[in-house]
């Protein structure tokens, strides 16, 4: 908790009157996690031997062009999210920022934002961490009183999958629930939150509707360590049970999701499609973001307006990956046609399932539906294996040419599985 997780560049002048940013009040040297430089030579040197810094504010420094330095840190930093704050956005400007590869510019307003909502997510998991550290300290003294205590703190390591869409329908439960349970396949230890705080229903859909919700754990936070998985599936975090519950959800769903980062390696996030608050937490916290989009152009134009809401509020698109579900082939949109239209921001294609993908899933028959090999599952597959770190590719491969294909199951064989059938 002790190092910085953002760097600001700005000049001395404007880091002696923050109001000029926004800040009015505010003692930006005085924050925990954030290192502030004033010339662009004393930020590279220490980004180059330091490691930690997750994000990087570019304002203005005394030494070179802001531009000039945010350009130069991406290429130092490629993992690393660089911003540029610009006053007044032109043609040429964009037109640089998106040849530098520089992840987002910010208006003076995002920036105020970002700055809130970083000073925000440090409060939660340094209360967090207290939390933790406090309940180790009572236990060893009550349990082990001859063992030294270890704090069970962890750094948050998970790797973070959000599933969002600009609209309703584009089956964005489906696809986190199937993530899930692949990635459990692969032997990531993964848990599934349904952040779709008002009609969330994948307790249902996992054939658990008794599962702990994000509402309990607000409630009694001692119920998260109740939140585990087995050999057969991951574990799951439920939404609320009902939909007045989603507004007191919501303003503590960002530290939840803190603390499962560093209690798993796989972080699923099923979330609504009215867009809110929440949403831009759950963004800014992602390793990769899927926006689903399906063959609908209604669902292609609210994504563009998802998109729009992001830039405007700050948030840095190089997690965002599209993904065109329920592709077939004649479809209307292809990845490329979504890339396209999504400002070259990467998209996959997600293979349409069929119906038997409806009636498994409501059924609670997610594994059987892995099991048949269908083609919606084993392109989730693939794309988790494209991004999940620490996954052997070749051995996956491998293990794939090797499974026999399954044969689609009929509608006969699918009532059968569901009744119990032999």
């Amino acid at each position: 908790m002790s190092k910085p997780a953002v760097a600001l560049c700005i000049d001395q002048v404007t880091e002696q009157y923050p109001e000029q940013l926004g800040l009015s009040g505010e003692n930006m040297s005085a924050q925990p996690w954030l290192k502030i430089f004033n010339d662009g030579r004393s930020a590279r040197n220490y980004l180059n031997q330091h490691s930690g810094i997750e994000e990087v504010w570019v304002v203005s420094v005394d030494d070179i062009a802001p531009i000039n330095l945010a350009a130069t840190l991406k290429k130092d930093q490629p993992e690393c999210c660089v911003c540029l704050l610009t006053r007044q956005e032109s043609g040429s400007l964009s037109s640089r920022v998106m040849n530098a590869g520089i992840d987002a510019t910010l208006t003076m307003t995002a920036f105020a934002r970002r700055y809130a909502s970083r000073k925000q997510r440090y409060r939660e998991q340094a209360l967090a961490a207290s939390t933790l550290d406090k309940q180790s300290i009572s236990q060893t003294t009550i349990e082990t009183p001859s063992v030294s205590p270890v704090s069970t703190t962890k750094k948050s390591s998970a790797f973070i999958v959000s599933v969002v869409s600009g609209s309703g329908g584009t089956g964005k439960s489906a696809v986190s629930l199937l993530l899930a349970y692949l990635s459990s396949r692969l032997g990531k230890k993964t848990v599934l939150v349904d952040a779709d705080l008002q009609f969330g229903d994948l307790s249902e859909l996992m054939g658990n509707p008794h599962a702990i919700r994000i509402t309990d754990v607000a409630a009694n936070p001692a119920l998260l360590a109740g939140v585990q998985g087995d050999d057969s599936q991951p574990a799951l975090l439920g939404a609320p049970r009902h939909i007045e519950e989603a507004e007191g959800a919501a303003s503590v769903l960002g530290s939840i999701v803190d603390q499962l980062s560093a209690a798993f390696e796989v972080v699923i996030l099923n979330t609504g499609s009215s867009w809110a608050e929440y949403h831009a937490q759950l963004l800014e916290r992602s390793s990769k973001a899927l926006f689903l989009v399906d063959q609908r152009p209604g669902a292609l134009m609210a994504s563009k307006k998802a998109l729009d809401l992001c830039a405007r509020c700050g948030i840095a698109a190089s997690p965002f990956l599209f993904g065109v579900n329920r592709y077939a082939k004649g479809s209307p949109f292809t990845s490329i046609d979504v890339s396209f239209a999504m400002r070259g921001i990467p998209a996959v294609e997600i293979h349409e399932g069929g119906s038997e993908v409806g009636e498994l899933l409501a059924a609670g028959m997610a594994s059987e539906l892995i099991a048949s090999q269908n083609a919606l599952c084993v392109s989730l597959e693939r794309l988790l294996v494209d991004i999940l770190p620490g996954i052997d590719k070749e051995q996956w491969q491998r293990q794939k040419g090797g499974r026999r294909r399954k044969r689609k199951m009929s509608r006969r064989q699918r009532r059968k599985l569901m009744s119990g059938g032999a």
